[in-house]
Parts: C-alpha cells; structure tokens; sequence
C-alpha cells in the first residue's frame, strides 16, 4: 500500500489560521478500549500492526493511539480491530494544518482596535484586568517563553523542577514546568511557528510596560501545550492528549484555535470529560465562509451537545461577520473581533493577522475576566451569559447570541437564565437540553408560517434542571418550522431554539392511465404542507410541471404520449414569513416515491434512505415491480472505490473513501426496449453508509432487518408502521393465490394487506397466516385496468406482549423482562445485581451475592477468613481454622482451654509473672473479640475487602 500524506496550505494573505485538521491517509489509528481491558490484552490485540502510545494521563485510560508498521495498509487495519471486541471504537487519525500571514504594519497599543470596540479601558478599570483566578491552556503550537510580553504570564508547575530529567510530579510528563511538548514527547513547548504565541498575547500580553501590544488579561497564568509542529501541522491524537493533561493538571478554560473535518468520537469524550470536570472550552468556527449547521467542521460541531463547549465566530471593525469566518445560528455561539489584530509573534516582535482563530482567545480572555469577577460560575453557566451579552442584532441567523459579544454586559450580566442548548424530537416524545430548566415556568414552540406566527404551548411532563420531556407533541412541532422558547419564574425569556423537523413525503396513492392522460392522486390527510410541485422526467432532468394546493389531492397530466416514456414524483412545500430576512421562504419535504409509466404501463419504483454500520455488507437493488428482463447500468458519477454495480442491480462491497456521490443509473429493459433512470445520493463517514435502498420483488415484500438497516430500526417504537407498496405491470398473469412472506427471519410482523379499489384501500383477508407471512386469493374484480397496486403494512414484532420490540428485547419470550444490563443472562427485573454480571442472587438479603457469599442462607454471615464453616460474625479467631468460641473471653479458644469457663484459668499452671503477662495478653484480646463483634468495624471491614 502506498501511504501519503496530505497537507494543506492555506494560501490566503490573510492569516486564515483556524488551523484546519484535514482527514487524509495517515499510518496512526486512535483506539477507544472497552473498560477493564488489561494492557496485555491490548498488546495481544494490536501487536501484530504497530506501536501503541498511551493518551491521556492518568484519567483517559482507555484511548491509545497505533502508530502502524511499514507496509500495513491502514484499510485492513481499521476492518480487523472493529471486528475486537475489547475494542469500543477505532478511527483514523487526523492532520492539522496552517497557513501563511501577512507582514506586520504597526505594532502600537493604538493600532488594537478589538480593545478600543471592547472597551477594555474601562473593563481595566472595573477588573484591574487580572485574571489569575483562571489557568488558561493554549493548545497550539506552542509559545515563545522568552517573550519580554508573555515571560511573566505563564503557568508554573509548582511540583515540578525545571531541567532535571526526572517526572517530578509522576503525572506522566517530564519537566512540565510551564506545559508540555507533545510533537516531540518531551522537552519545552517552545513555538517555532508562531500561531499559538499570537493567541497568548491576544489574552495576556504584558500591559503598560511600554513595549509590544497590550493583552485583554494584564495577569494570567498559561499553560502552555504544544500540539502543532513548526509547520502548524498536528496529529488530531496530540490534541486528545493535550485535551486530557490540561484538565487533570488544572486548566479552568482551554483555547482551541483549531478546527479538523471529520466527527472524532475521541475529542468528544475529552469534552465530556472536561465538562465533568468543570473545564470551558473554547473553539474557533472556522475560516472557510459556510454555515456549518449544513456542513459541521469539529470541534465546532459538538457546539449544541456540549454545555461547555464555545464556539466562536469573527466580525470586523464594523461589527459585521468577518468574510472569511464561518458561522452558524445553533452551531457558533459568539462573535469577537478576529480581522486584522495585532499581538506577538515569535523573536520578541509583534504580527497582525486575521481569523477566528484570533477571535478566539479574546472569548478565552472575556470568560477569564468573567471567572474572575464570579468565581463560582460553573462550566455550564456560562454560555447562556454569552448568549445574552450582545451589543445588538445585527449577526442574526450567524451566531446563537445574534450580536458581537459586549464584555461590559457580560461582566454585569450574572443572572443564571435558563436557556435551551438542543433538542430530539421523536414519535414518543420531545427532549430539550440546556441549563437551569427548573426555574423555567412556560415552555411553547412559536411556529412560523406564511403570514404570522402561532404560539403553541406544550406541557412539561419531566422537569430537571438540564431537560425538559414533553410527551403530548403537537403535529405543527413535527411538521412546521418554529422555535422553542422558555420562560423562568422571574420573567425572562430564552434565545430561540430553532426546530427544522424532517418533513413528511407527500403519498402518492396511486395513478390512474385514461383519456390519454395520467391522473396523478396524492394523500393531504395527515400532512401540513401549504402546496405539492409535480414532478416529470422523460430520459433527462426533472421538470416542474405544476404547483398545487397540497388539499387538491389530484393532478391530471395531459401533456403525455402514449408511446413515451415517463417518470412523476411529488413534493410537499412549507412556507414561512421570516423576519430576519423579510422574506418568504420555502423549505420542502423529501421526495414521494417515484412511478414510471412506459407506453401507459407501470412500473412503481421504489426507494428507501436508510443508514447501515459500514462494518456490514451492504447491497443495494433499486427495484422496479417487474423484473425480468431488466439491466442496470450506471450512467453517470463514480461509486467509491471498493463498491461495484452489477448488471443486476446490486451495489455490493466495502469502501473506506469519505464523501458524498450522485449516481444516475439507468434501467433497460432488453425486450420491450425501454429505458428509465434513478438518480442515487450516496453518503459515506467513518461511521455509516447512506444508500437508496429496496428489495421489492413482484409478489414479494421485504421487510428484512438487513435491508432496512440495523440503525434505522432500532430508533422506531413499537406503534409505528411501515407501508410497502407495489404495482403490478401484468396482473392477468399472476396466480389466482398470492404468497407474501419475509425474505429472512425478521424483526418484523405482517399488521395488514389491503388492495387498492374503488378509489379506496380495501383490507385483504388472508386464508393462511402465520409469523412469517401471508397468503390470499386474488379477485379478479380488483383489476379495473391493467394494474394492481397493493399496500403491505408491517410492524415490529412483540412476540411476549411486554410492549418492548424484540429488535431491543434480550428475553424475546419472557414479558416480565427486557433489559440485561450486565449480559449475565438474567433479566434486569430479577437480577439483584443488575451491573454486576458475576452476581445475581442474594438469598440472605444481606446485599453480598450468593456466589461472593460463603453463607448464602445466613443473612447475618457472608464471610469465612480461616475456612472453619464459622462466619467472621460469630468467629472469635477468624484467622484460625482449630478455633472459633471463647466462652470465656481469656483469649484462648475452647478448643486449646481446659478451663472454657474460667478466664482466670487455661490449659497449664501460670506463674505470678505469667499471671501478670496473660492478664495483660487477656485485656488485649478482650478488647480484640469485642471490638470484632462491633457492627462498625465489620461494616469497614467488608467496605475494604470488597
């Protein structure tokens, strides 16, 4: 295999220094271990590819990064350990990389405009600009230490000695004085690039000494951590570790002025990780000029998952959106000046440059002032301040606080609002995330439409200061665009929570072929919708031929030739007033299934979005209801390398390559000669594929598990249905009985079969029925032209009636039970131990399980020190087998004492001495046995051996 590595260079005069982590093809893998696996089991498991590197320190145990041997091709590598079951997750890792700067023009205080906008005079004023109630890491590329403006704003290790080789502290890291260096494990985190000590100076640069530039924090404590070589390039596995030592050796707030492409489940734990520890972490959004609520870029996409995560956005003097900065209304979450600042650079001069990445340290600075000032805020409570401290509204629908952050409101600005950070919608219910939800007294969802807007109140059925549960869940909620909005006790109302639901596919019940010309019908009863496009394609692009009221529900075509072939799909629209943008908007709903029409014969063809586990084998049969005879070919775009399309419609194989793929294939029929296309979006991520997939044979309907896709099941309910639907081309030579059965054991069971006749469903009996299918005569009278179209509806099966699937049910036959927390085979419900899977009895109910308990029966015995059959309860000598009663309490068991009875007496004459000796030895080992029999020191006892 031939390894590569790709690299890019931002070539922008401007500073574009959201340092950018490209995913390309690197010869390290990151590994996420399963807990309790031994560090021999990962040598075994791995040793075979490479060297593996520990990430993390003493609290991230369970990641480690592979570093593969020479000619292991990395594709085999990340198929064979996701096949490890001590392994919870394997990815490739990343690369970051920098870019170029502009020269430096001049270096005066006067020249910092962010600190004039700011006004960090009066802030100074106000705070003395001390930050030193905060330690402030820098994950970067390191910082020049000798820099007469930041020498004395670093962090010291205080348990460490400088230069002495030796790990003073035993964290793991030697010499760690002021940070560490993680390019080269070891030595100072000196900067040899530059980007990570203009992010210093920007939050504490030495003030008033009359040289350089002035930093928003005149006191602060950096630490500092080097991840990003002298080219501004990092492996993604230095920022997870730099992400774990900055937590557990005492950073408050962590500066991220980076960004990498791909979802990391690794940085994620670290986030995580960070926010139960109470850690801030600020991250730039990124230089590319997107939205990228459409298209995240990391860590900057976790921004709504995680209470503690900052995301930050760059303005210009004008208080507008830098042209440059990315930006997302539920993604981003500020906004700071970040074009043109002047800070310090490396060789003890200054540079100006330009990028969110310069924004985000004056964010890292603003929350220092603000830790200062309020020292008990917690990691949570600071983005809603954020949102709530913007100088207007002139960054709507580009950042969640809608404004430039005002640093004087937010240093005044301490009220704990409650605040909605993200939201799930499902059939069941709606749960929203934020902070201080239980001082929220209101909570409605404002939904937009066409003129106005309407209110609708939901009622909260679980109330907990980080979620909200609604279970009634209004059809506008799941069908129209809004906002949620909260309001607490004392009046204040929350920053929108915008709500784009999937909207519904308009159903296409059937069309009907007469007077020359195709009668399209369509369903409006359980939709929203304000109007339906029709869509015709004949052998090119899709064409918009009408737009309807979605309540007509029929559209006739008479714009059709008997002999040509055609393809109709339908679309619903959703109109909304917006007043940010003052004007109409449209979103639209997914596409109706597709029918094909060919000289008026039809063909209904059908396409499903599901998503599958790449570690599966995938196929895909675009299906059309007759078969024989048919061809695929792909017409234009390229699969990812590894897959194929055969000539019989299979898309089979496994791929590595990421991306997104626009397919268009072509369907031939070699006998009657005709031709009809489908146009495939294919989705790849290191996670998941995305296929257009179905398997509808001509009397068969599939509802088997491995074509719908694992995940897509297993986030259905037990109500809901699922509806296959199929037309027949030539209905006179089917057999009078039709057969429909599942193509494999499934998840799945037959709800109803229904016909569709007299412009209506008409439910089909069956005559023979049982788990696996169904059968039924057909009547010809259900044929009123040339056509049949059936409906198959199927739902998850519950074979113990316990109203939980048996997709999710480990005890399919059993309806007591459903979960097995700790797989030890028995059901959560009589599991006395549902965590423990070596434990599951207590027959004592004394709370040790029968398999630990060497008295199972006995509830007040459970231990035996010296094996005499005697519990340590009632075993006056628990460490000797010869001995258990001392009826006398001398000190010698009955067993050795010829006097049990009398403590003054044992087995042979005593002297005086010996008298006074064993009195002594006797008190002793009186007040042993009666501090042994004290409940309290048992109860210590037990919590120390377990």
């Amino acid at each position: 295999m031939i390894k590569y590595w790709v690299w890019k260079y931002l070539t922008s005069s401007v500073f574009g220094l959201m340092l950018s982590i490209h995913f390309g093809v690197k010869a390290d893998v990151i590994i996420k271990w399963q807990a309790d696996v031994t560090f021999e089991q990962r040598q075994l498991a791995t040793a075979e590819f490479g060297k593996l590197h520990w990430l993390g320190g003493h609290s991230n145990f369970y990641y480690t990064q592979l570093s593969l041997l020479p000619d292991i091709a990395l594709v085999d590598v990340l198929h064979a350990l996701r096949q490890e079951p001590s392994i919870a997750n394997v990815e490739q890792s990343q690369f970051a990389a920098g870019g170029s700067f502009t020269p430096p023009n001049d270096p005066l205080y006067s020249s910092q405009w962010h600190l004039t906008q700011l006004d960090m005079l009066s802030i100074w004023q106000q705070t003395t600009g001390d930050c030193n109630q905060s330690v402030v890491a820098i994950i970067d590329s390191g910082v020049d230490l000798t820099h007469p403006d930041l020498n004395e704003s670093l962090w010291v290790n205080s348990t460490e000695v400088a230069n002495d080789g030796i790990d003073n502290d035993l964290n793991g890291y030697v010499d760690d004085v002021h940070g560490v260096n993680l390019i080269s494990q070891g030595g100072s985190p000196t900067d040899d690039y530059g980007h990570g000590t203009h992010v210093a100076g920007l939050i504490a640069a030495k003030t008033n000494n009359q040289v350089y530039t002035a930093g928003m924090c005149q006191q602060a404590r950096l630490m500092v951590i080097k991840a990003l070589n002298s080219r501004g390039g990092g492996d993604i596995a230095s920022v997870v570790e730099g992400l774990y030592y900055a937590i557990d050796n005492g950073a408050n707030i962590i500066n991220l002025s980076l960004e990498f492409s791909h979802f990391s489940q690794a940085i994620a734990d670290a986030i995580d990780y960070a926010m139960s520890k109470n850690v801030v972490i600020v991250t730039a959004a990124g230089n590319s000029g997107r939205d990228i609520g459409d298209s995240p870029v990391y860590p900057a996409g976790f921004s709504t998952q995680f209470a503690n995560l900052i995301a930050v956005a760059a303005t210009t003097e004008d208080d507008v959106l830098w042209h440059k900065s990315n930006f997302s209304d539920s993604l981003v979450d500020i906004a700071l000046p970040g074009e043109s600042l002047w800070s310090t650079w490396l060789g003890n001069s200054t540079k100006q440059q330009s990028g969110t990445s310069m924004a985000t340290p004056l964010a890292s600075a603003s929350i220092a002032l603000l830790k200062q000032a309020y020292p008990n805020l917690l990691a949570n409570d600071i983005k809603p301040l954020l949102w709530h401290s913007n100088i207007d509204f002139q960054l709507q629908t580009k950042v969640r606080s809608e404004g430039r952050l005002s640093l004087q409101k937010l240093l005044s600005n301490n009220i704990q609002r409650a605040e909605l950070f993200d939201h799930v919608v499902t059939d069941e219910s709606i749960t929203l995330h934020g902070s201080n939800l239980d001082t929220v007294s209101k909570l409605y969802y404002v939904v937009l439409q066409a003129q106005g807007s309407q209110r609708v109140d939901l009622a909260i059925e679980i109330q907990q200061a980080n979620t909200l549960t609604v279970k009634t869940i209004p059809n506008s909620v799941k069908q129209r665009v809004g906002y949620f909005q909260v309001e607490s006790l004392t009046g204040e109302v929350s920053k929108p929570l915008y709500g784009y639901p999937d909207l519904p596919a308009i159903n296409m019940s059937h069309i009907d072929i007469r007077d020359s010309a195709a009668h399209i019908h369509w369903s409006s009863t359980h939709t929203m919708a304000d109007n339906v496009t029709v869509y015709r394609r004949q052998n090119s692009d899709w064409l918009a031929i009408t737009q309807l009221d979605v309540k007509d529900g029929l559209y006739i075509d008479h714009g059709i030739d008997i002999n040509s072939q055609y393809q109709y799909k339908l679309v619903a629209n959703y109109q909304y007033w917006s007043d940010i943008n003052n004007q109409l908007e449209t979103v639209t709903s997914a596409d109706s299934q597709v029918v094909s029409i060919n000289g008026f014969a039809h063909h209904w063809l059908v396409t499903a979005l599901a998503d599958m586990p790449t570690k599966q084998h995938v196929k895909l049969r675009p299906a059309f209801s007759q078969y024989q005879s048919i061809h695929f070919n792909l017409l234009a775009g390229n699969l990812p390398t590894g897959l194929e399309l055969t000539r019989e419609g299979v898309i089979s194989g496994q791929t590595d390559e990421i991306g997104e793929f626009t397919l268009s294939i072509a369907v031939e029929h070699n006998v009657e000669k005709w031709r009809q296309l489908i146009d495939l979006t294919f989705f790849t991520t290191e996670q998941y594929w995305q296929l257009d997939v179905a398997n509808l044979g001509k009397t068969a309907f599939s509802a088997d598990k491995d074509i719908l896709g694992l995940q897509q099941i297993q986030s259905r309910q037990n109500s809901e249905d699922f509806s296959y639907y199929q037309l027949s081309v030539n209905p006179e030579q089917l057999p009078e009985l039709i057969n429909i059965q599942y193509l494999q054991s499934t998840y799945y069971e037959i709800a109803d079969l229904a016909v569709w006749y007299n412009e209506t469903w008409l439910a089909v009996s069956g005559e023979g029925r049982d788990s696996q299918g169904l059968s039924f005569t057909l009547d010809k009278d259900w044929l009123q032209t040339t056509d049949l179209l059936l409906r198959l509806n199927t739902r998850l099966r519950d074979t113990d009636n316990d109203l939980v699937a048996d997709i999710n049910d480990k005890f399919v036959d059993d309806p007591s039970e459903w979960q097995d927390s700790d797989n030890d085979g028995i059901g959560d419900n009589q599991d006395r131990f549902p965590l423990d899977e070596k434990e599951w009895l207590d027959s004592d109910g004394d709370l040790v399980g029968d398999n630990s308990d060497a008295f199972p029966l006995d509830s007040a015995e459970w231990l035996d020190t010296d094996k005499d059959g005697y519990g340590d309860n009632s075993d006056a000598f628990i460490d000797d087998k010869s001995e258990w009663l001392d009826s006398d309490h001398d000190g010698v068991g009955d067993n050795q004492d010829a006097y049990p009875f009398d403590p003054s007496l044992s087995s042979a004459p005593q002297t005086g001495t010996q008298q006074n000796d064993s009195g002594g030895v006797v008190f002793y080992l009186v007040l042993f046995v009666l501090l042994s029999r004290c409940s309290l020191f048992h109860s210590y006892a037990r919590a120390i051996i377990q």
